[in-house]
């Protein structure tokens, strides 16, 4: 029979990368192919401040007859495996659940990216990290990289972790904070738009990448060919 295929996505559409989005389209278009009809949530997780009861209420008033949750955090993903209608992650905190799920395993690479600038004498690492990776406790990934840290003589702190507002304004007031006095000499990002900020960001200080500041991020496979020298990049 022909399903209502809701899609609860974690932010708007329009902040998704074209990567990303392009992944998307394509699990929408073989699922319409297959005689089936998808639509988008009205409110995404972020509208919904990531809080089960408040997901909860709001796909108990949309008529679906299955799901896909996108870049879930883990309690949510916990809350749809344990309802009755399908459901289908894309990314998020899927890994281990019982459940149909698609994504990156990037953990083992980015522990390999922290041993590398660990192992090229870097000891100012700052990670900058979605609010669900770090709130309300650490992600295994990010915990296991600041362990790593930790392990060769570094005490960690919410400098390698910080806190912080995740738009425009927000990211320049934290590199303004991180830089004021003891400057991170590495950063790794794992959103790609927040690229576009930190390169802005170093142009505006005259920072020098690699030269003063290595930094490497995540997804960015759209902004590689107009940038010279190539990011470091996964």
């Amino acid at each position: 029979r022909v399903l209502r295929v809701g899609i609860l996505l974690r932010e708007p559409r329009a902040r998704l990368e074209p990567g990303f989005q392009e992944a998307l389209q394509s699990i929408i278009h073989r699922a319409e192919n297959a005689g089936h009809n998808c639509f988008f949530a009205q409110k995404t997780q972020l509208d919904l401040q990531d809080r089960v009861d408040r997901v909860a209420r709001h796909v108990r008033t949309v008529e679906a007859d299955a799901w896909m949750v996108v870049d879930g955090q883990r309690r949510v993903l916990e809350w749809f495996v344990a309802q009755p209608r399908p459901v289908l992650a894309l990314g998020g905190g899927c890994k281990g659940l019982e459940m149909a799920a698609v994504g990156p395993d990037v953990d083992a690479k980015f522990l390999d990216i922290t041993r590398r600038l660990l192992d090229l004498g870097h000891r100012r690492i700052v990670i900058l990290s979605p609010e669900n990776t770090r709130m309300p406790v650490c992600s295994e990934l990010f915990q296991k990289m600041l362990d790593e840290i930790n392990r060769r003589g570094v005490q960690t702190s919410t400098f390698n972790l910080p806190d912080w507002e995740e738009t425009p304004e927000g990211l320049r007031a934290l590199l303004d904070s991180l830089f004021r006095v003891t400057p991170p000499t590495a950063l790794i990002v794992t959103q790609p738009m927040w690229t576009h900020g930190v390169l802005s960001f170093a142009s505006s200080r005259s920072i020098q990448i690699p030269g003063q500041l290595s930094l490497f991020a995540y997804g960015i496979e759209h902004l590689l060919p107009w940038h010279i020298p190539t990011i470091s990049h996964m």
